[in-house]
């Protein structure tokens, strides 16, 4: 469910007022995007709305501005209904990409989105074209449940917004300082010193000890039920819980492994002497065998 559809327009106020004038020439000029909640337009009934363009900061951007400081400013907001957005993709993001050439911007800022799939998807859209043939600097924030999220993480910096816009501040805080390094070309540290979502990078570092001490050094904190950050963390899906006997009695109990039918699924077919050559073959093959199953069955999908 998209975050306009559940909660009321927030009103946001900057942390502090500015206490001096804005200087006549802002060393950093900044374009931001709003679905039609955010942007104070309506909720979902107004999801339709097309692009409107504002010439200052508003909603969440005037506390975004509070937090960059004085010398940064919203020069240009676009605002625009979830569902046009993502309907006619290919208007908007040359109608985005038009206005934020002309306004003449350092950085370029999308959402939060939190877990508004269609805004996200919108957001990110509009960042990595931005990103890519502007050669602007873009930022936006999701949650990681967003579609957003897997289709633009690896373009783009995403900082994790989780789903509920009580963080509004500390999302902000989050990407405003994320946005001030970019724009000033600053070192970026790892995903959670800078609080963006990991974009599926392996990054070549200089460390004091070999692998395999790092891996006993893992497995001991694990044994001892210390805190441990894996290298490469697995991915993890929630556990399926069975509530009702009528659950139960549908899906049954599993009490030992060879009563199991286990469905290995593959985009391309399975391994044969055809089409497994050189090193790669055994590869394949041993990976087949080495499934616990007693017998395979092979079938189209």
């Amino acid at each position: 469910m998209d975050v306009g559809a559940r909660h009321a327009v927030p009103v946001l106020t900057p942390v502090a007022s500015r206490l001096v004038p804005y200087p006549e020439e802002f060393n950093m000029r900044i374009a931001h995007y709003l679905n039609q909640f955010f942007g104070g337009i309506g909720a979902e009934e107004h999801a339709g709305k097309g692009l409107e363009v504002r010439d200052s900061a508003v909603g969440p951007g005037r506390l975004l501005e509070s937090l960059l400081g004085n010398d940064a400013r919203i020069v240009l907001t676009l605002v625009c209904g979830d569902n046009y957005a993502v309907e006619h993709q290919e208007e908007i993001t040359a109608s985005v990409m038009a206005k934020v050439r002309q306004a003449n911007v350092d950085l370029f800022v999308a959402g939060p989105c939190f877990d508004a799939g269609r805004y996200g998807m919108a957001a990110g859209a509009l960042c990595r074209a931005v990103q890519a043939e502007l050669s602007i600097s873009a930022v936006t924030a999701m949650s990681e449940e967003n579609p957003g999220v897997d289709l633009y993480r690896d373009a783009l910096y995403i900082i994790d917004s989780g789903t509920t816009i009580a963080n509004m501040r500390n999302v902000l805080d989050k990407m405003a300082r994320l946005s001030r390094k970019l724009v000033t070309k600053e070192p970026i540290g790892l995903p959670h010193e800078e609080g963006y979502l990991r974009r599926g990078w392996l990054r070549d570092q200089l460390v004091e000890k070999k692998a395999a001490t790092r891996l006993v050094d893992m497995l001991l904190a694990k044994m001892n039920g210390e805190p441990f950050d894996s290298e490469m963390p697995p991915t993890a899906f929630a556990p399926i819980r069975i509530r009702s006997k009528e659950q139960q009695r549908r899906v049954g109990g599993l009490t030992a492994l060879k009563d199991a039918m286990i469905c290995a699924l593959k985009t391309t077919k399975f391994p044969t002497a055809a089409t497994t050559r050189g090193s790669s073959r055994k590869i394949l093959t041993d990976w087949c065998l080495s499934m616990p199953c007693a017998k395979w069955k092979k079938t189209a999908s």
